[in-house]
C-alpha cells in the first residue's frame, strides 16, 4: 500500500493529560526575560486571531518564568521599601526629623545613582542587584550620619549653621573617604570572581560598588551644601550630653543615661587593660568550642553549596531500563501523571516521554538528567501565597510516586543559586576500561547500600544487547552484492529502505519516500526469511550475513585522554552532605581497595565547595592587604592599622557564633557575608580612631583622649550598625509586608530562603563586632600609655631598690 503518512514517533508530549506539541523557548544570554515573554505571547495571540487557527486547538503556557521573576521584583521592592522606612525611623529617633530628611535622602539619590550606572553599562536588572540595594541601604546612609552627627555636636557648641556643616565636611573628609575606599576594597575582588559562581554572584558587589561611591559623594559634597542651606539651626534632641561632649571644656564624664553609664565603665576598663585582652581571648575560645561542637553535634550541620531550599521548578524523572517504545514509556508518563493529579499546590503538569526525555532541554530544567530517564514530567505550582510550604510539596510528591513497580522516579528542583548537579559526585578515570568498569560498578554498590544516599546513578553504558548484521563479505562480492544494498534490504525491517524525495505542493520541504514491510512483518525474527535480489535470483539474505549479538555500547567518553565514568547521588534531608562525602572518602581510602590504575576525584558540592573556599581566602588575603595600606596612608601607624583590621577578626567569631544556631551552613553565601563584613565593620574603628587622634592632636593626653574618643564616637557607631541591622532584619526573620496593601506575613517570599543566610551572617557579625569594638577599641588605644605609665611607677618604687641590690650582689662576686 502506498500512503502519506509521519515518521515513527520517537517522543511524546502532554499538558494537562491532553496531547500536546510543545514549544520551549529559552532567551538569548543579555536579553530582558519579560520583555521576550511579552513578545512571544503577542506572536502566540497573532496566530490564534487568525481566522484559519482551528478553534480545537488550545495554547496553554507552562514553566513561565516570568512569574517568578515579578513575584521575585515585587518581594525585593517590599524589602527594600521596608528598609528604607526602618531606616528613616531609627533617624527620626536618634537625630530628629530634619536631620533624619537630610539622611534619607541619601538613600535614594544614591539608588538613582547607582541604577543610572547600571543603564549606562547596558546591564539589566535581577536579583542580585535588587538585593545589594537591600543591603546597601544600611551602609549608604553611614557617611551621611557621620556627617549630621558631627554637624550636630557642633551646633551644641553654639556655631552657625553653615559653620556647623562647612566644619563637618572638612572635618569628616578623609575619614569617610577611607571609609569607603576600605568598603570598596572588600567588594573589589569579588569582582575577579570568573567561574559560573562568581558570574552569577558579581552583580552583588558591582551594585554596592555603585551605590556606596554614590552615597560617599552625596556625603561629601552634596549633604554639607544643603545642610548649609535648608539644615536645622539648632539641635532637635536634648543637648546636655552633646554640650558635655563639645569643646574644650566638654567633660565626658558628666554624661547621663546610658551613655554616662558606657563612658564610666569604659574609664574603669582603660585602667586594666591586660583584664581586658584575657577576658576577650577566653570569649573567643569559647566561641570557637561552640561552633565546633554544633559541627560534630549529634546532628552534624550540613554545609551547603549555595541554599539548603530548592526553587519551585519541581520535576520527576522517570528512569527505566529494559527494550521500552515511546508508546511504552508515555504510559509511564501518564502513570506518574495519575498519581500526583489532585495534590495540594500544583497547578498544571507538562510531560514529555520518550528520546525528549533523556536529552538536553530549552527549559531550564535539571542541569544534569540520567541517561536512562524515560520521562519527564514538569509541574507548575501556584503562586507562593497561595500553595503549602515548598518541602512539604516534594514530600508528597515523592511519597505518591515512590512504589511504581519496574520504575525509579527522581522528585528533584533545580537549584536557586548557580547549577551544581547532585550533592554527590565521583569520577572515576583509567586507561584500563575493564578495571574502570569493575571499580565504578563496586563503588555504585557501595553507594547505593550507604545509610542516607539516595537516588544514585552512574554514566556507565546501559546494560542491554545490540543485534549486529555481519556481512560476509566474499561471498557477497561473489554474488555480485555490496554492503549498501544488503544494508537496505535490512531497513525494510526497521525504519523503511530511502528510495527518493518529492515536495508535496502543500509543504515547504521535501519528503522522503520510503519502503518497508508491513507491521506486522517488521520484527527481528523476519530477517532470516528476508530475501534480496541478485544476478542470479532471489535469494535468502541470511546466505551473505549473520546476525551477532553483543553487548551495547551507547557511549564512550573520555577526559584527559582517559576513559572516565561518573557516579552522582542525592543525600536524604536527614544528613549532611559534607559529613556523606568525609565518610565516602574514609571508606574510599582505607576499605574500597581502588587499583591503582583507576584516579578518584569527588565533583558536586565537594569540588564547588573546596573550590569557593580556595577563592575566599585568596579574596581575603588581597582583602586586609589593600585595607591595610588605605589605613595606613590614613593613619601612618602600624598600631592602629591593626586595631582596624581587628575588628574584621572579631567580626568573624560573630558569625561563628551566629552559625551555631542556624540550622546549615552556607559556603557561597556566608563566605559572600564574610567579605562584605570585612568592609563595614572596619568603618566603626576608622570613626574611633580619627577622632582619637585628632583628640591627641589637641594637646589631650591618650588616656583622656580615648575615653573622650568612646563618648564622642559612640553614638555614629551605635546608630550606623543599627541601620544596618534594622534594614536586614526583615529578610532574617523573614516577615515580609507591603505597605500599599497592608499585607503582613512571616512566610516569606520565594526568594526570602535565598538571602536569609547572607542577612544573617551580616547581622551576627556586624552586632557582635560593633559591640566588643565599642569596648577594645578605647581601650587597646590607651594600652600602650597605661602599660608604660605602670613600668614607670613600678620602676620608680622598686626598681631602684632591686637595682642596688643587684649592684652589690655583682660587687661582692667580683671582690
Amino acid at each position: 500500500t502506498v500512503r502519506r503518512g509521519f515518521k515513527d514517533p520517537t517522543s511524546y508530549a502532554r499538558f494537562n493529560d491532553r496531547v500536546s506539541v510543545s514549544l520551549e523557548v529559552s532567551k538569548r544570554q543579555g536579553e530582558n526575560l519579560l520583555d521576550t515573554n511579552a513578545k512571544v505571547r503577542a506572536t502566540i495571540d497573532a496566530y490564534m486571531a487568525r481566522e484559519d487557527w482551528p478553534e480545537t486547538i488550545k495554547v496553554g503556557y507552562s514553566q513561565d518564568r516570568s512569574n517568578y521573576i515579578l513575584s521575585m521584583v515585587s518581594s525585593l521592592s517590599s524589602s527594600i521599601i521596608n528598609a528604607v522606612i526602618l531606616v528613616f525611623i531609627v533617624c527620626i529617633a536618634a537625630l530628629g526629623f530634619r536631620s533624619a530628611l537630610f539622611v534619607g535622602w541619601a538613600v535614594p539619590s544614591s539608588f538613582m545613582m547607582a541604577l543610572f550606572l547600571f543603564w549606562v553599562n547596558g546591564q539589566t536588572i535581577n536579583m542580585m542587584i535588587l538585593f545589594g540595594l537591600i543591603l546597601s541601604v544600611g551602609v549608604l546612609v553611614d557617611s551621611a550620619i557621620v556627617i549630621i552627627e558631627f554637624a550636630d555636636r557642633k551646633l551644641a557648641e553654639g556655631l552657625p549653621r553653615k559653620e556647623a556643616f562647612r566644619e563637618a565636611g572638612e572635618r569628616m573628609f578623609w575619614p569617610i573617604i577611607s571609609s569607603t575606599a576600605t568598603t570598596l576594597a572588600a567588594f573589589l575582588p569579588l569582582l575577579f570572581w570568573d567561574d559560573v559562581t562568581g558570574k552569577f554572584m558579581s552583580y552583588f558587589p558591582l551594585t554596592m560598588i555603585y551605590v556606596l561611591t554614590a552615597s560617599m559623594f552625596m556625603a561629601v559634597i552634596f549633604l554639607p551644601t544643603m545642610g548649609s542651606l535648608i539644615g536645622p539651626r539648632t539641635v532637635s534632641k536634648p543637648v546636655g550630653n552633646l554640650q558635655a561632649l563639645s569643646g574644650a571644656d566638654g567633660d565626658p564624664m558628666a554624661t547621663t543615661g546610658m551613655l554616662g553609664i558606657y563612658v564610666r565603665f569604659i574609664a574603669r576598663l582603660i585602667r586594666y587593660p591586660l583584664l581586658v585582652i584575657a577576658a576577650t581571648g577566653m570569649l573567643l575560645f569559647a566561641i570557637v568550642m561552640i561552633f565546633s561542637a554544633s559541627l560534630k553535634g549529634p546532628t552534624p550541620k550540613p554545609v551547603e553549596f549555595f541554599t539548603q531550599s530548592p526553587s519551585d521548578q519541581i520535576y520527576l524523572l522517570a528512569r527505566a531500563r529494559g527494550n521500552t517504545t515511546p508508546a511504552a514509556q508515555l504510559e509511564i508518563g501518564k502513570q506518574i501523571e495519575n498519581r500526583i493529579r489532585g495534590i495540594e499546590g500544583v497547578e498544571s503538569i507538562y510531560t514529555v516521554a520518550g528520546s525528549a526525555a533523556g536529552g538536553g532541554s530549552a527549559m531550564n530544567g535539571p542541569s544534569d538528567i540520567p541517561t536512562d530517564t524515560v520521562a519527564k514530567v514538569y509541574t507548575e505550582l501556584y503562586p507562593f501565597e497561595e500553595r503549602p510550604p515548598l518541602m512539604h510539596i516534594i514530600t508528597e510528591l515523592t511519597e505518591a510516586v515512590s512504589d511504581i513497580p519496574g520504575v525509579l522516579v527522581e522528585v528533584t528542583a533545580t537549584d536557586n543559586g548557580p547549577p551544581i548537579g547532585k550533592d554527590i559526585g565521583i569520577e572515576l578515570r583509567s586507561d584500563d576500561a575493564e578495571s574502570l568498569r569493575e571499580t565504578t560498578l563496586r563503588v555504585r554498590a557501595h553507594l547505593e547500600s550507604f545509610e542516607g544516599i539516595i537516588q544514585v546513578e552512574d554514566t556507565l553504558p546501559l546494560p542491554g544487547v545490540e543485534w549486529e548484521v555481519d556481512v560476509d563479505r566474499a561471498e557477497a562480492g561473489r554474488l555480485g552484492l555490496d554492503v549498501g544494498r544488503i544494508g537496505a534490504a535490512v531497513q525494510l525491517l526497521t525504519e523503511g529502505a530511502l528510495v527518493g524525495q518529492y515536495r508535496p505542493l502543500d509543504a515547504d520541504e521535501e519528503v522522503d519516500i520510503r519502503v518497508r514491510y508491513p507491521f506486522s512483518s517488521r520484527d527481528l525474527t523476519q530477517l532470516d526469511n528476508l530475501r534480496i535480489q541478485t544476478p542470479n535470483g532471489a535469494l535468502p539474505l541470511s546466505a551473505v550475513t549473520k546476525l551477532v549479538p553483543r553487548v551495547r555500547q551507547d557511549k564512550i567518553e573520555r577526559r584527559n585522554q582517559a576513559i572516565v565514568y561518573e557516579i552522582k547521588a542525592n543525600v536524604s534531608k536527614d544528613y549532611a552532605p559534607n559529613e556523606r562525602v568525609t565518610a565516602i572518602k574514609d571508606w574510599m581510602l582505607n576499605e574500597a581497595d581502588v587499583p591503582g590504575s583507576v584516579q578518584v576525584k569527588f565533583l558536586g558540592q565537594d569540588e564547588e565547595n573546596a573550590a569557593a573556599a580556595e577563592f575566599f581566602e585568596a579574596a581575603g588575603m588581597a582583602i586586609l592587604l589593600m585595607m591595610g595600606v588605605i589605613l595606613l596612608l590614613q593613619f601612618n601607624s602600624f598600631y592602629h592599622v591593626f586595631l582596624t583590621l581587628f575588628a574584621v577578626i572579631l567580626s568573624i567569631f560573630g558569625v561563628l557564633l551566629g552559625l551555631s544556631a542556624y540550622p546549615y551552613i552556607s559556603m557561597i553565601l556566608t563566605g559572600t557575608g564574610v567579605i562584605a563584613l570585612a568592609g563595614i565593620v572596619v568603618n566603626n574603628n576608622i570613626v574611633l580612631i580619627d577622632a582619637y587622634q585628632s583628640l591627641l592632636k589637641r594637646g589631650y593626653s591618650p588616656v583622656d583622649a580615648a575615653t573622650r574618643t568612646a563618648a564622642q564616637r559612640v553614638r555614629p557607631v551605635v546608630l550606623t550598625t543599627l541601620t544596618t541591622v534594622v534594614g536586614l532584619m526583615p529578610l532574617v526573620l523573614g516577615w515580609q509586608a507591603d505597605i500599599f496593601s497592608g499585607s503582613f506575613s512571616t512566610r516569606g517570599s520565594a526568594t526570602s530562603d535565598i538571602w536569609a543566610p547572607i542577612s544573617y551572617v551580616l547581622v551576627c557579625g556586624l552586632g557582635f563586632a560593633t559591640v566588643l569594638t565599642l569596648v577594645l577599641t578605647p581601650v587597646l588605644l590607651a594600652m600602650p600609655t597605661v602599660l608604660k605609665g605602670r613600668i614607670v611607677r613600678w620602676w620608680t618604687a622598686k626598681g631602684s631598690h632591686w637595682l642596688g641590690w643587684l649592684k652589690d650582689r655583682l660587687s661582692s662576686k667580683t671582690a
